[in-house]
């Protein structure tokens, strides 16, 4: 088999278990800006740990396997002699994202723990784990809002680069500089 069809299919399948990985990620999250606000904050974290670890879990394959896409299709595209691709890698975005998700997810394991905590205390100094719980769901949201923005540039480069480079149908392309415009209006 062609080498480039090979590494082709290798990266249609990161790219399936990169969106299959990530979206059953968000799924089990269970975190959102409401419950935060709610009495019952921490109690809901507890009860969903587990759901909370493996989210955690598949976030951070998820984004193993898009820096494992990006690096199986940058030879192809270096070949080409793409500057904004070598702009891409040499400012390291996909990276960059991928450590600030990373601490995001780590802020989500502390918020087990909080919740761990508060339950072993069975509501003797509520007000400060409560406190403490909001707290940690601000710091995991501001890296997630990092992390997009970082994602986002660096999947827009990505995505015009093999563009320009014309490596998959064009259409895959646009589909990909779309859903990028679309994740920057929504950290916006």
């Amino acid at each position: 088999m062609d080498t480039n069809k090979r590494t082709g299919r290798i990266v249609a399948l990161l790219f399936i278990l990169m969106i299959v990985s990530g979206s059953v990620s968000l799924n089990l999250r269970g975190l959102s800006g409401s419950l935060a606000e709610s009495e019952n904050f921490l109690q809901h974290v507890f009860e969903n740990a587990t759901d909370m670890k493996v989210s955690v879990l598949l976030s951070l394959v998820a984004g193993t396997f898009w820096i494992g896409i990006a690096a199986l299709v940058f030879p192809a595209i270096r070949q080409r002699k793409n500057s904004l691709v070598m702009w891409y890698f040499a400012l390291g975005f996909l990276i960059l994202q991928f450590a600030i998700s990373s601490f995001g997810d780590i802020s989500r394991l502390s918020l087990i723990s909080l919740s761990e905590e508060s339950v072993k205390e069975g509501g003797s100094e509520a007000d400060h784990f409560k406190i403490l719980g909001i707290l940690y769901w601000k710091e995991y949201l501001w890296a997630h809002f990092l992390a997009l923005i970082g994602f986002a540039i660096g999947a827009g480069a990505f995505y015009f680069s093999l563009y320009q480079a014309r490596l998959i149908p064009l259409i895959l392309s646009a589909w990909g500089i779309v859903a990028v415009t679309i994740v920057l209006n929504e950290t916006s």
